[in-house]
């Protein structure tokens, strides 16, 4: 049942109620037969039989003391408890809390609760520094100064909390969504090498070859050894239409596959041996290509003993 369904039920009830026993007060008169039936009637349940006795007045004015119902700001203990809560701590505590709780969804495989709450800490941290760029002077809680090394704190954290949305979003095949919330994460920390690694994967799924070696090229300049990022450095590589393919025919020459030349069709040929049903397939970049066939090609004259 709806809020305002429930409200308007309550008020119906309590005028009906006002208005039977103004009539019955100035008439005088004795109960009628329905009257009498009335009293027969099922007891009403417990949460309307609170409001029986009261008028439309006494149940708004109680409703409006709920947080669920509530249509105007008063002093009101229990709403001041709640957001005494919301606001306990630092932004910085916070949005940690908000990270050990994300991450322990990410486990689970929980990705979209986990990116519930990493987005929580993304909007308190990027809050601050939104007031920050403002040229506002953020506070702690109990109206500190921020020092550098907090200021420096969030910044880290908040970097943090959008790449581990961005994983998030790549378990979710919201591709747009990884590579926004990268880009927001390498606009405060250019050297964060999971930013580059996570946007050139979401890259990859759409068939940006270039944008995704772009990522890569650039993480890798900060971190060469990096595997996670090398890998995904050749898995673009060796995707077409960057890549070339060619089989080796029986008397040392070399065939080119492609859309018009499809490996059944090579092999159909009679030009390529089929050792064991085993077919050698050289797989190349597009840009290598040429340097490898000139090399093929010595190494194969100088087995056949040509200069």
């Amino acid at each position: 049942m709806q809020i305002e369904e429930l409200t308007d039920q309550l008020m119906k009830a309590a005028s009906l109620k006002e208005q039977s026993s103004t009539t019955q007060n100035e008439s005088g008169a004795p109960p009628k037969p329905e009257d009498s039936a009335e009293a027969t009637k099922p007891a009403l349940p417990p949460g309307l039989a609170l409001n029986s006795g009261k008028t439309t007045a006494e149940i708004l004015a109680d409703l409006n003391k709920s947080p669920l119902f509530m249509t105007e700001l008063e002093d009101n203990d229990d709403i001041a408890a709640l957001q005494a809560l919301d606001y306990e701590g630092s932004a910085l505590e916070n949005t940690a809390d908000f990270k050990e709780r994300g991450n322990e969804c990410f486990k689970v495989r929980g990705y979209v609760d986990a990116r519930e709450f990493y987005t929580k800490g993304v909007v308190m941290l990027a809050a601050e520094e939104r007031k920050r760029a403002a040229g506002e002077v953020t506070r702690s809680p109990e109206g500190v100064v921020d020092s550098d090394d907090e200021i420096a704190a969030q910044r880290a954290m908040l970097v943090s909390m959008y790449v581990n949305r961005a994983a998030c979003n790549l378990e979710l095949d919201n591709f747009r969504s990884v590579w926004l919330d990268c880009t927001a994460a390498l606009r405060l920390d250019p050297r964060n090498v999971k930013a580059y690694y996570r946007a050139a994967r979401a890259l990859l799924k759409v068939d940006r070859v270039d944008e995704a070696d772009d990522m890569c090229a650039r993480g890798l300049a900060f971190d060469a050894d990096n595997k996670a990022l090398r890998s995904v450095a050749a898995d673009g590589v060796y995707r077409l239409p960057n890549v070339a393919c060619y089989v080796e025919t029986r008397d040392g020459g070399l065939l080119k596959m492609g859309k018009k030349a499809s490996l059944l069709k090579v092999l159909s040929t009679g030009k390529v041996e089929i050792v064991d049903q085993v077919v050698r397939i050289f797989v190349l970049p597009v840009d290598k290509a040429d340097e490898w066939i000139v090399k093929f090609k010595e190494q194969k004259a100088k087995e056949k003993g040509r200069p």
